[in-house]
């Protein structure tokens, strides 16, 4: 469960802004990606079409993917401790 929190601490400019309600950094994140970038993490198959990607979009699938995760695992850990 601390790998949220992790994610949250090392991205926590990015998950700020993603909650938010504002749009004034919506050009730097989610501006589709020129066609000399290269990622900062190796790609999924699904996502692997620079065409279609932008910089940061490795970041909205981790905060997604942390996030559900997290509920999950609290799920889990509140199921287990009742048995106790």
């Amino acid at each position: 469960m601390k790998r949220y929190d992790f994610f949250y601490n090392k991205h926590g400019e990015f998950v700020a802004y993603y909650k938010s309600d504002k749009y004034d950094l919506d050009a730097t994140y989610f501006t589709k990606a020129p066609k000399n970038w290269q990622p900062v993490i190796a790609m999924m198959r699904y996502d692997s079409d620079k065409k279609f990607c932008s910089t940061h979009d490795w970041l909205v699938r981790g905060l997604v993917a942390h996030k559900m995760y997290n509920e999950y695992a609290k799920g889990r850990w509140e199921r287990i401790r009742c048995w106790f």
